[in-house]
C-alpha cells in the first residue's frame, strides 16, 4: 500500500497551473478563486466523506456560495460534478480542457446553446472571451433571468453607442431587470424600451447642461431613474430645473440638489408646475432683496427670504417695504421690523391706504422740524412729542414762516430752547400775533426767564431707534381721542 505523509498537507505544495492564473483568475470573483484553490488542494490531498458542507464551514462561506462557485468553474470546464450522492467533483487541467475554439468542453448543453447564441449576436461587432460568456451565463444561473432576456440585453447593448458596451454596464442592467421582476421576453422588451427612453432623456439633459461631447455615466443614469420613477418628475420638469444650474456648476449632482429642494418645498412634478413654482420663488427672492435694500440690512438669499416670509405673515409687500424704509436707521433692524409690523397690524393699519396718511404725517412733520431744529441750533433726534408740539403750533394758526421766526428768536435763549419757543408761541397766540411783522414788533419775553409751571415739562432725548416706534402709541391715543 502506498500513502502520503499527512504532514505533506501542511508542508507540501498544491500545484496551480500558470494558465489558470493568467486566463481564469483575473475575471473570477474572489470567493470563486478561494473555492477553486481549496477544492484543488483537497483533490490533491483527498479526505473521505469531505463535501461542499465541510468546505463551506472551513472557508467560512454559506453552502449556496460554495455551490455557486463550483457551478462557475463547471461552466468553464475546470470542474465536473461526477455525482451528487455521494458528492464527487473532478478537477480538470486548464490546458487539457482548452479547445481550439476557445470554449471549454462541458456537459452543460444549455450553456453551449447560450454561448453559441452570444457569438451569433456579437458576430464581428465585438470581441468576447469565454470568461465573458460564462459571466453572462451567471445572470441566468445566479440572478435568475430567462436566457432569452439576457440575449435581448446583449443585443440591446451591442447596438448602443460604442462607449456604452461594457460588461460592467450590462451586469448592472441585469440586476435592474431582476429588481424589476423581468420574467418573460415581454417583460424584457418593456424594460429595454424604458431603458432606451432613460438614455434619451439623460442625453437631452446633458445637452441642456452644455455637455454635448460625451455619453452619460452609470451614476448619471441612476440619478435620472430616481428623478423620473421614484420622485415622479416628468422630463419637462427636469429641463425646467436645469435652468437653475446657471447659478453654479451645471452637473447632475447639482441638479440632484435642486430637484431635492423642489421636492421638499413643493408638490410640483410637471414642467408647467415646476416653472410656475420656480418663477414664484424667484419673484419672492427679488421682493425679499428689495426689502433688505430698503432696510439697509445684509443677508444671504435664504436669510432674506426667511425674514421676508415672516414679515409677510403680517402685511402685504408694499406695507413691508414701507416699514423697512422707516426702520432703515434703527440698530436691531429685523426685530424692529417685526415689532413695527405687529403694532400696525394691531392698529388695523394693514394696507398702504391706511399706512400712507401716517407715513405722510411723519415725513411732513419731520421735514418741518428739521428746519426748526436747525434754526434752534439743535442736534437731536426728532421724537413724536416734538411732532405733537409742532401740530399744536399749527393748530394755533401759525404757518411755517411764523414757526421758524419763533425758532430764530428762541435760538439765543438759555436752557431748553424748545420749551422757551413753546412759551413764546403761547404768548403770540394769546396776544393775537398772526404775521411776521407783528411777531417782530411784539415784545419778546426775557430769554433768560423761566417759563411758568404749566409750561414746565421734561424734554426727552430720543435715539434714532425711537423715531419709528414712540409715535405709534401716541398715534393710537390721537385716534382714540378723535374717535
Amino acid at each position: 500500500m502506498f500513502d502520503l505523509d499527512p504532514s505533506a498537507r501542511d508542508y507540501g505544495v498544491t500545484v496551480v497551473e500558470n494558465l489558470f492564473i493568467r486566463e481564469y483568475l483575473p475575471a473570477a470573483k474572489g470567493d470563486y478563486v478561494k473555492v477553486y484553490l481549496w477544492g484543488l488542494h483537497k483533490c490533491q490531498h483527498p479526505e473521505e466523506n469531505y463535501g461542499t458542507r465541510e468546505m463551506a464551514a472551513e472557508l467560512e462561506m454559506t453552502l449556496p456560495q460554495v455551490q455557486s462557485a463550483l457551478r462557475y468553474w463547471e461552466r468553464r470546464g475546470l470542474v465536473t460534478c461526477v455525482s451528487q450522492e455521494p458528492e464527487v467533483y473532478m478537477f480538470h487541467s486548464p490546458m487539457q480542457r482548452k479547445t481550439t475554439t476557445g470554449l471549454m468542453n462541458t456537459q452543460d448543453s444549455e450553456f453551449a446553446v447560450f454561448a453559441e447564441s452570444v457569438y451569433t449576436i456579437l458576430a464581428d461587432k465585438r470581441k468576447v472571451s469565454p470568461n465573458d460568456i460564462s459571466r453572462m451565463w451567471e445572470w441566468v444561473q445566479d440572478i435568475g433571468l430567462p436566457p432569452e432576456a439576457v440575449l435581448m440585453l446583449i443585443s440591446h447593448t451591442v447596438n448602443a453607442p460604442v462607449a456604452h458596451f461594457s460588461m460592467k454596464r450590462m451586469e448592472g442592467m441585469a440586476l435592474l431587470m431582476k429588481e424589476n421582476k423581468v420574467q418573460t421576453v415581454e417583460d424584457a422588451e418593456m424594460f429595454l424600451r424604458n431603458e432606451m427612453s432613460v438614455h434619451k432623456g439623460v442625453q437631452e439633459l446633458l445637452r441642456h447642461l452644455g455637455k454635448r461631447s460625451r455619453f452619460p455615466s452609470e451614476d448619471e443614469m441612476a440619478l435620472y431613474r430616481k428623478w423620473r420613477f421614484e420622485w415622479q418628475f416628468d422630463q419637462e420638469a427636469l429641463l425646467s430645473a436645469c435652468r437653475e444650474t446657471v447659478k453654479g456648476e451645471p452637473t447632475f449632482a447639482y441638479l440632484d440638489g435642486i430637484l431635492k429642494g423642489i421636492r421638499a418645498r413643493s408638490e410640483s412634478r410637471t414642467g408647467g408646475a415646476v416653472d410656475a413654482f420656480l418663477q414664484e420663488e424667484s419673484d419672492e427672492g427679488a421682493k425679499a432683496q428689495e426689502v433688505m435694500d430698503a432696510l439697509g440690512m445684509r443677508a444671504s438669499r435664504v436669510q432674506a427670504v426667511n425674514f421676508y416670509r415672516q414679515w409677510r405673515r403680517h402685511m402685504p409687500h408694499d406695507v413691508v417695504l414701507c416699514a423697512a424704509s422707516l426702520c432703515h436707521r434703527t440698530r436691531d433692524k429685523a426685530a424692529n421690523m417685526e415689532d413695527l409690523l405687529s403694532k400696525w397690524q394691531d392698529m388695523g393699519m394693514d394696507t398702504m391706504d391706511k399706512v400712507q396718511p401716517y407715513v405722510d404725517r411723519l415725513n411732513r412733520l419731520n421735514a418741518a422740524l428739521r428746519k426748526v431744529f436747525e434754526a434752534l441750533g439743535y442736534r437731536s433726534a426728532i421724537a413724536e412729542s416734538d411732532r405733537l408740539l409742532y401740530e399744536k403750533w399749527e393748530s394755533m394758526g401759525f404757518d411755517e414762516a411764523l414757526i421758524l421766526e419763533g425758532a430764530a428768536i428762541a435760538h439765543g435763549a438759555e436752557g431748553n430752547k424748545l420749551r422757551y419757543m413753546d412759551a413764546l408761541m403761547e404768548n403770540w397766540h394769546r396776544d393775537g400775533v398772526r404775521d411776521l411783522a407783528t411777531a417782530r414788533s411784539h415784545k419778546t419775553p426775557d430769554r433768560g426767564r423761566k417759563p411758568n409751571n404749566a409750561q414746565n415739562y421734561t424734554q426727552r432725548q430720543y435715539t434714532e431707534q425711537d423715531l419709528a416706534f414712540d409715535d405709534l402709541a401716541l398715534l393710537r391715543e390721537a385716534e382714540e381721542r378723535n374717535g
